[in-house]
Formats: structure tokens, C-alpha cells, sequence
């Protein structure tokens, strides 16, 4: 062989011994991470309450939850409502549904009752008959006792009562925790006015003796009196005409006259007018005087009262009331 061929083949046998080849075992390979499970937990501490669940895991595509309640979910950051107080197991298995693996993550959660605060009130029409909805809005209370000092009483959380007597009532709730180991009490006065109201009778109490001029009503005689009640369109609604009370005198005080049966006054904004007259036979009527009034004006006034007093020019009537 010559020279040159054996240099050359030395040297391809050096280049080869200095490379070399790499076998499967003198490769890197990097490993699969390992599904780590983890989560935080949100949570006033207070039952009833909803939870939030914070997912803290890594390398996993899958979860299964357990909230140690009989209640699962798969979702990856569920909320949960616990409805009593409790040391819940909680579990987080994070899974790799590529691999088939997974780890379990444990924690406890602790919730406690929580003091109860109670609080309400209410809505609809305050005149008889009332219809009342009382609103519950306590705090932390599952359950609910009320009173409404009338013997009445009730354990639904938000009652409808219906009020057909007006006057005060004193409206009490107590409310508890889930355990009743803790209750808390609001009161309240509900006052019920009267929706409808009855004319019982007229009173007249004083009389100006002589009139305004200084004359008397008759010559010889005190006047003989009778009454109109009217509207505020002038409409007539009951009279004593024709039975006049004769020969009033200051002794005679006072007189009264009876209502009609049942007349009521609907509309309370309504105006009315009471006249006096002394009956003459040979002449006409004197009007004595003329006494207006509302009802409301009456109420505010006054109050809800069994007579209202109206006066005027000396004279003064009583309006004799019955609510209902």
C-alpha cells in the first residue's frame, strides 16, 4: 500500500475514535411533572354561607371535588352554599387525564353560627281593614317567631296579617340561629287608623244669646232650632226640619240630635256644612250660623277622636264620631 493511502486511513480512524456515537442511553430525557393538587378556601366562617374554592393545582386537566356534604363538583374553582355550621373534610383530587395520574389534596373546613340580628318591616295601606306584609330582614336567623300583641302570632319568616280593629299593636320578632343557641328581638308599634267612620249624632253645646246684632232670636221666646247637613255641592244630606228642639235658652244646653243609621263618610278631603237655623212660623228662617268642616281636617287636627268640636260666632256643635 502505498504512503499517502495509509496516512489517510489512520487519520479516518483517528476522526472516528475522537467523535464516536451516541447510544439511546446517552440521551436526556426529560420526565412528566407529577399532578399537584392544592387549593384556598373563601369563607366568612359563618353558616348559612356560600364558599368560594380557589384551584391552586398544577399539571393537571381534571378535578373532582368533594365538600364533605354528600355534594360533589367537577367544576375548577366551584362555590358552595353550606346551609349549617360544621367541620367539613373538603377533597381536591387533581387529575392528568393524559398520563392517568393524580394527586388528592385534604383540608378542613370549619363554619360556626353566627349571631343572629334581627330586623323588619312592613308596607300597606294602615287604614282598617289593613292588610299588612311584614319583611323579615334579619341576619344569620333561620328561624323566625312573631307577635302582634293581639294574641295573634306566627313562625313563617315574612307574614301577611290582616289588622281589622285600628289601635297600636306592638309587633315583635324574635329570631334564631340554625342550633337556637342564639337569638336576637326587635319590636316595633304599628299604628292601625280607622278606614271608615260613622256620624253617631250632633251636640250642641252653646248658642249665641242674642245673635250678632244683639237681638234676640224671638221676641218673647228663645229660638227653636233645627240643623241641615249639607255637601260641598250644597246637596242635602239629612235635615231636622219640621222637628225643631223649642225654646232654647242657655239652660237648655246641652241638646242633641241622632244621626241617620249608618251615614258614613267615605271620602275624608269631602267638605260638609252644618246650618243652624231657628224656625220661625210667620217668617222665614233665621239662619243662625253655618259650621264647615273635612274629616281630615278634623283628624289632623285632633287625632282620631269620638267628638270634634266646631265653632263659630258663639255657637259651637259637636260632631259625635264612631270608627270602624
Amino acid at each position: 500500500m502505498p504512503s499517502y493511502y495509509q496516512t489517510s486511513f489512520f487519520a479516518l480512524l483517528l476522526l472516528i475514535s475522537l467523535t464516536g456515537c451516541k447510544s439511546e442511553s446517552d440521551q436526556t430525557v426529560n420526565p412528566v411533572a407529577e399532578p399537584k393538587a392544592d387549593f384556598l378556601i373563601r369563607s366568612s366562617g359563618y353558616a348559612p354561607t356560600a364558599v368560594s374554592f380557589l384551584n391552586l393545582s398544577e399539571n393537571a386537566n381534571s378535578y373532582a371535588w368533594d365538600f364533605g356534604d354528600s355534594t360533589v363538583s367537577y367544576e375548577l374553582s366551584p362555590d358552595h352554599y353550606f346551609l349549617t355550621p360544621g367541620n367539613y373534610a373538603v377533597s381536591l383530587v387533581a387529575i392528568d387525564t393524559v398520563t392517568n395520574r393524580s394527586d388528592t389534596c385534604r383540608k378542613t373546613l370549619t363554619l360556626t353560627s353566627a349571631d343572629p340580628v334581627a330586623d323588619f318591616t312592613w308596607s300597606g295601606s294602615r287604614r282598617t281593614p289593613a292588610y299588612i306584609r311584614f319583611i323579615n330582614n334579619s341576619r344569620n336567623a333561620a328561624f323566625s317567631e312573631w307577635s302582634f300583641s293581639d294574641g295573634r302570632s306566627s313562625t313563617t319568616r315574612a307574614p301577611d296579617i290582616l289588622f281589622s280593629e285600628s289601635g297600636s299593636y306592638i309587633i315583635t320578632l324574635i329570631v334564631f340561629n340554625q342550633n337556637r343557641s342564639e337569638s336576637d328581638t326587635a319590636r316595633k308599634t304599628l299604628v292601625i287608623t280607622p278606614g271608615k267612620m260613622f256620624l253617631d249624632s250632633l251636640v250642641l253645646d252653646s248658642i249665641a244669646l242674642p245673635d250678632t246684632l244683639g237681638h234676640t232670636w224671638d221676641p218673647s221666646s228663645g229660638p227653636d232650632i233645627f240643623y241641615n247637613l249639607r255637601d260641598d255641592n250644597f246637596y242635602l244630606q239629612f235635615t231636622s226640619i219640621g222637628d225643631p228642639v223649642v225654646n232654647v235658652e242657655a239652660a237648655s244646653l246641652p241638646v242633641s240630635w241622632a244621626a241617620p243609621d249608618s251615614f258614613s263618610i267615605t271620602d275624608w278631603d269631602k267638605g260638609y256644612v252644618i246650618e243652624l237655623y231657628d224656625e220661625d212660623q210667620a217668617d222665614a228662617d233665621d239662619r243662625m250660623t253655618t259650621l264647615h268642616f273635612t274629616m281630615n281636617e278634623l283628624i289632623g287636627r285632633d287625632g282620631y277622636v269620638s267628638r270634634y268640636p266646631l265653632a263659630k260666632d258663639g255657637f259651637r256643635i259637636w260632631l259625635v264620631i264612631k270608627w270602624m
